[in-house]
């Protein structure tokens, strides 16, 4: 905790600066949309070849991030908290396999997404179970689809689906909020 006391510190969002709090760690910092785009073009022209900046990344590659840190010559250096995999026992992989194979069949009515990662995560299992077409299909046309803000929504609209909801602001209770008042458009 030491070594944070003397950096300059970047938080992506209200939690993590909440979490940073808690260990009397200042946060120098906070993006506005809590975006690693913002950071990237906030950080990128303050840093150069003598500094060196540690991302925590957050589930998912934060390559556009990182790749304009690294392009000022700092030492970039990645730490990931935690890795997704699939799961090891075998009736989880089962459970999130017949989940992946009912959004692909329209069983769903709605997928609520609150990070980006999980539609990454979404897509991986349906490439393997080779229904990712299926998968994009039933998202497009027959489930309602939201997300706890634009972050969220980025996931799936990188994999090419539209979101019918995206709560604002990137909060739980306003995604909460919003579902319930959108509950009767629900396909």
């Amino acid at each position: 905790l030491d070594v944070l006391r003397n950096a300059r510190i970047v938080a992506r969002g209200q939690k993590t600066s909440a979490a940073l709090a808690e260990h009397r760690l200042a946060v120098h910092w906070t993006p506005p949309d809590e975006s690693s785009a913002a950071i990237a073009r906030w950080l990128a022209p303050q840093v150069g070849p003598q500094d060196r900046v540690v991302v925590q990344l957050f589930g998912e590659p934060a390559g556009a991030l990182l790749d304009a840190l690294a392009a000022t010559g700092a030492e970039v250096i990645e730490v990931a908290a935690y890795v997704w995999d699939f799961p090891s026992d075998p009736a989880q992989r089962e459970a999130g396999r017949h989940l992946v194979q009912a959004i692909g069949a329209g069983d769903v009515h709605a997928l609520v997404l609150t990070s980006a990662v999980q539609a990454t995560h979404l897509f991986a299992v349906a490439r393997l179970e080779g229904i990712e077409a299926e998968v994009r299909r039933a998202l497009t046309d027959r489930i309602f689809t939201a997300a706890v803000g634009e972050t969220a929504a980025g996931g799936l609209q990188r994999e090419g689906v539209g979101v019918d909801l995206i709560a604002s602001p990137a909060r739980m209770g306003a995604l909460i909020r919003a579902l319930a008042e959108a509950a009767p458009a629900v396909r």
